[in-house]
């Protein structure tokens, strides 16, 4: 597909693949469970909130778990806003984690739309969020691959584009 050779496989490999995929489906459904069963009893458990970022390592397509974690985010950004500048630099810490999140999910899949928006959310949310790298970042991924002209990686570079001139027009006004 789009200039890419297709490499055939044997039926032993392709059995094998079949069970470590199984294995690895297994292994993911119990971990989605864990989450969702802690986000019922509308409880932040670390252990989940870790737990979520090695999953979209694995699959960042996953909604429900950028949603969880925006969810976490937002329960501790309310705490920060209450201890100033300590609690400041708390949520920062964790707004930089969430971006080193979203950058090593892309890693596994470039055009994930989910990563893509938790990043533009994280960079919204972020009390000094750096611009500058995120049109780095952009132009990365845009070089990577000539058939991003048109798709995500395209559209969150607008996104990003149009919220620089938001800060800009905010600090000259």
């Amino acid at each position: 597909m789009h200039g890419r050779l297709k490499v055939r496989t044997s039926e032993e490999q392709k059995a094998l693949k079949e069970k470590e995929q199984q294995k690895k489906l297994a292994a993911y459904q119990a971990g989605i469970q864990k989450i969702l069963s802690g986000r019922k009893k509308d409880s932040y458990d670390s252990e989940c909130f870790a737990l979520s970022a090695q999953l979209l390592i694995a699959n960042p397509d996953i909604y429900t778990l950028w949603n969880y974690r925006k969810e976490v985010i937002l329960i501790e950004k309310e705490a920060c806003e209450e201890n100033g500048t300590e609690g400041e630099e708390k949520l920062i810490k964790l707004l930089e984690a969430e971006l080193k999140l979203t950058e090593q999910s892309l890693l596994a899949n470039p055009k994930s739309y989910g990563s893509w928006h938790h990043r533009y959310w994280s960079m919204m949310n972020h009390p000094n969020p750096n611009w500058a790298n995120e049109f780095n970042l952009c132009t990365k991924y845009l070089n990577m691959d000539d058939r991003n002209c048109k798709g995500v990686i395209s559209v969150y570079c607008d996104l990003s584009i149009f919220a620089w001139n938001v800060v800009f027009i905010n600090c000259v006004a």
